[in-house]
């Protein structure tokens, strides 16, 4: 078996109301620059890659909302 793209992996957990929180909270402790000993490249891409799942996250949280 292929291993799960990070974008499946998204995709996967925006079917979910509570895996979507899990993760967005996961993402923003992540995303906190005071956790961080340098903020190099790597970080920096890093982030961009975590703000960018938030952002999709954030756009599935109404769709996933009971009316």
């Amino acid at each position: 078996d292929d291993p799960e793209t990070y974008d499946a992996y998204l995709a996967r957990v925006a079917k979910n109301p509570l895996a979507v929180r899990v993760k967005m909270n996961d993402l923003s402790d992540n995303m906190d620059v005071r956790r961080l000993k340098e903020l190099d490249d790597t970080a920096v891409s890093r982030i961009r890659k975590y703000l960018k799942a938030y952002k999709f996250l954030t756009e599935t949280l109404p769709a996933l909302q009971p009316e």
